[in-house]
């Protein structure tokens, strides 16, 4: 029996708006659901990031707790300035720099030590254990590794068969890791799909 419940049949419309693009792409069906889901989006996160300000940042401030809040409270009111007339929009770029600094700085330090430090070090693996399928696992990290670095970074107009086959080897070690992460998105995107077929039969179709 087709559900009579209002927010089934809401939920319903915008999955059926949404996988319309699959039949007809940039369909007016498409744009009225996507413009909605963005605007609903966008509505829901000012509200909660206004009340996360008002109940870390502006209450505690009021309450004498931590003057030291006042600053990303200005920070926060200095980035509105960017509504008044294009004269004052100069007045918005001190909260930009000072943001960017700060997130430059923490990212460039986690960046390096997540990306480049840690992968190196997980990279360094021994090849002689007693269990023969960790040496296998080990030596083929080591080795795509290696081949798929030398592969991005290292070539000349005329290279030598060693070069060439060491950069067809990081090329497969590329192209294996590709196909495995791609896999993995659609099968990722495939029970996204299921999930909202399932909803469809079964809420509001009740089948």
């Amino acid at each position: 029996m087709i559900s009579t419940n209002i927010w089934v049949w809401v939920n319903a419309i915008v999955a059926l708006g949404l996988l319309s693009l699959i039949f007809k792409p940039e369909n007016p069906f498409y744009e009225v659901i996507e413009n909605l889901t963005v605007a609903v989006v966008t509505a829901n996160l000012t509200i909660v990031s206004l009340q996360y300000v008002y109940n870390n940042g502006t209450t505690p401030f009021l309450a004498g707790k931590d003057s030291l809040l006042i600053l990303p409270i200005m920070l926060g009111l200095l980035i509105m300035v960017r509504l008044l007339p294009r004269k004052w929009h100069w007045i918005s770029r001190f909260s930009t720099s000072f943001m960017l600094a700060i997130g430059l700085g923490i990212s460039i330090t986690s960046f390096t030590k997540g990306d480049i430090v840690n992968q190196i070090a997980l990279t360094i693996l021994p090849v002689l254990t007693p269990d023969p399928m960790t040496n296998i696992n080990n030596l083929l990290i080591i080795v795509g590794t290696a081949t798929s670095f030398y592969f991005f970074s290292y070539s000349r107009l005329k290279p030598s068969k060693a070069e060439q086959m060491i950069a067809r080897i990081g090329r497969v070690f590329l192209m294996v890791s590709f196909g495995v992460g791609f896999a993995g998105y659609t099968l990722t995107y495939l029970g996204s799909m299921q999930g909202t077929l399932n909803y469809l039969i079964k809420a509001w179709l009740g089948l």
